[in-house]
């Protein structure tokens, strides 16, 4: 009450004392103020609101008001703050889907990618893996240590190569080795061949991220000048006539030795349809429809072929080490798939006919043969066919080979060589203006057993041959038996009389040593001749059975195999680890030479060539023909 009515004076006195009260002492009153109890500070509230009500209120809703206004303040810009966050959020996405809208590539089969006008397409759904085991592989380290190897280098083939090579790795800037090759082999890898001569090719391989950045191409970019095709950048260096060009698109690497080749796979890549791929075309996709379900599943490589254009090449008829382009003009396509397993290779062939071909099936001659073929032997095959010339030949080649034969009707000129000398003095005895004398010796008739087999009705031909036990140290002997299923029984009688009849001009004399004796063969009677010429027959109703010694005919008469038979127009097995000794053994003895630095062909480079792929147990194969398509399954066991 004093305090308020205290004259001006009083109060002007109080209030000037107040302000020059030092900031020590104001501080401590402050401070003095925010220690004060709960209690003290309300009854100081409640003397001050006593003292000046009309002010104190007042004060006290503008402070209100104030701390509510910083309130809406900070909710606001808290909010503003937020959504800005947001909105970069939002924003960072976008650009980044964006950008990975203009970088990555849909996932899709590489053939959609390969310009059209490949002559052969090969693909593997893990390219990478398929290098990387073959490059470690010890087939590959016996095979580059053999003299297979070392011969292979220096045929004309590997010659020309070669030169190819060198010019490509002048473009490139780098030698594509397999080390070289494996920073730039992914997963998803696919290659089109379009000039055999040339080797112009397209190359396009799915990778990692990390090896997109890290293989040989972007070492060597620096050397290369950038360019641009639908909207890709690309890289190109050349040498002479020779290109090398390359391109990221998205997860892919594509690479290429012809500009505009690589311009056109980049232009499929992103979608453009104006071009054509090699999905497009009919011997692609006749391949393809011909395996069905197994086109899409994963494959150690795939191989398609556009038979009738890579065979109208001169390097085909040079190279083809087959010779038999005349059977293979009858095809439109070829395709060939290998899938690997832990304990085989299994590869998928199919042949594609430009036209339908009339087949006869004999299921029922097949499945009887299959019965008699041994577990154990060397090699069997199995032939469902009617042609009687294949079975005299086979005939020929097994039982009477030592005999003379047809000479071989060549088409190509004589090779003239400056190597060695063309002749020599005695040669000056030699007349040309006469035919030579005819040989005194008789030639193979095999007309008569010719008759018989065409009487008889042939349906199926089984070929047996095994090595036998190499008691010998100097040779190596085999046994052989080929069985011919008819239509009707055979009689043993005739047989014999046509086969003696078949040799006697030239193996004897009044058919000395020809003459059939019984031999006792288990249950069974066989037949075999009496002389030198080791042959032996039987005949069980529709089967007639030809050998050359009752060992192995014997075994496959016995022979009663619980399997299931297989329906086939071709079936054959050939028993690799088996027969390697034998055969290693035969190749020595053909290099037999009195010759200085006579070149151990069959030895050291045939033989070498079979040592290094000693990994291989055994091979066979199942063939089906519909007329239209042929289809071949390859398995290939390997050793455990």
């Amino acid at each position: 009450m004093s305090g308020a009515n205290a004259s001006p004076v009083g109060r002007s006195h109080q209030e000037k004392s107040r302000a020059n009260a030092s900031p020590v002492g104001r501080s401590h009153q402050e401070k003095s103020g925010a220690n004060a109890s709960p209690v003290g500070r309300s009854h100081q509230e409640k003397s001050g609101a006593n003292a000046s009500p009309a002010r104190s209120a007042s004060a006290i809703a503008r402070s209100l008001k104030k701390r509510r206004s910083h309130r809406e303040m900070f909710k606001q810009v808290r909010f503003w703050k937020f959504w800005q966050f947001g909105m970069l959020v939002c924003f960072g996405i976008v650009i980044g889907v964006w950008a990975a809208a203009q970088v990555s590539v849909a996932r899709q089969p590489l053939s959609n990618w390969m310009p059209a006008g490949a002559l052969l397409y090969l693909e593997s759904s893990d390219f990478a893996t398929q290098l990387r085991d073959w490059n470690r592989s010890e087939v590959k380290t016996k095979w580059l240590a053999s003299k297979n190897h070392e011969q292979f280098l220096t045929t004309r083939l590997v010659l020309k190569l070669k030169e190819v090579y060198r010019e490509f790795s002048s473009a490139a800037g780098f030698e594509p080795d397999l080390d070289e090759l494996e920073t730039v082999a992914g997963t998803d890898t696919a290659l089109a061949l379009y000039d055999l001569g040339r080797l112009d090719l397209v190359y396009i391989s799915r990778l990692p991220s990390a090896q997109l950045g890290q293989n040989v191409l972007t070492r060597v970019r620096a050397d290369y000048q950038s360019r641009n095709a639908a909207g890709e950048s690309y890289f190109v260096r050349q040498s002479g006539n020779r290109t090398a060009a390359f391109a990221i698109a998205g997860d892919y690497v594509v690479v290429s030795t012809r500009e505009d080749l690589l311009a056109t796979a980049l232009e499929l890549i992103r979608g453009n349809t104006a071009g054509r791929s090699i999905s497009q075309e009919t011997w692609y996709e006749d391949a393809l429809r011909a395996i069905a379900g197994d086109a899409t599943g994963p494959v150690a490589v795939r191989l398609v072929m556009d038979l009738p254009n890579v065979i109208k090449t001169p390097y085909f008829r040079s190279y083809w080490i087959q010779r038999n382009t005349a059977d293979l003009r009858n095809y439109s396509a070829f395709l060939s798939q290998v899938k690997r397993n832990t304990d085989a290779l299994e590869e998928n062939r199919v042949l594609i006919r430009s036209e339908q071909m009339p087949i006869l099936a004999h299921e029922s001659a097949t499945t009887e043969l299959q019965r008699h073929i041994p577990d154990g032997v060397g090699l069997f095959r199995l032939w469902d066919t009617s042609s009687v010339d294949f079975a005299m030949d086979l005939i020929r080649q097994k039982f009477f080979a030592a005999g003379p034969t047809a000479s071989i009707a060549r088409r190509n000129a004589p090779v003239f060589s400056l190597d060695g000398p063309v002749g020599s003095e005695a040669d000056l005895q030699t007349r040309i203006d006469k035919a030579p004398k005819p040989s005194l010796a008789g030639a193979l008739t095999l007309e008569l057993l010719k008759a018989l087999v065409e009487s008889a009705g042939l349906e199926a031909i089984l070929h047996l041959e095994s090595s036998l036990p190499m008691d010998d140290t100097t040779f190596v002997r085999s046994d052989a038996v080929v069985a011919l299923r008819a239509s009707s029984a055979w009689k043993a009688a005739d047989v014999r009389s046509a086969l003696t009849a078949a040799v006697a001009s030239y193996q004897s004399v009044s058919a000395i040593g020809l003459q059939w004796r019984n031999v006792a063969s288990g249950n069974y009677m066989l037949s075999q001749w009496d002389g030198l010429l080791p042959l032996t027959i039987y005949v069980d109703g529709q089967t007639l059975w030809i050998a050359r010694t009752p060992a192995l005919l014997s075994s496959a008469l016995n022979q009663s195999t619980a399997t299931a038979p297989q329906s086939g127009s071709y079936l054959a097995r050939y028993i690799h680890r088996g027969e390697l000794s034998p055969y290693l053994k035969i190749m020595r003895m053909l290099d037999l030479s009195d010759q200085p630095n006579y070149s151990s062909f069959f030895s050291e480079n045939i033989g070498s060539l079979a040592s290094a792929l000693d990994v291989i147990q055994s091979v066979s194969v199942k063939t089906n023909d519909s007329g239209l398509v042929q289809r071949q399954a390859i398995r290939y066991e390997l050793a455990r």
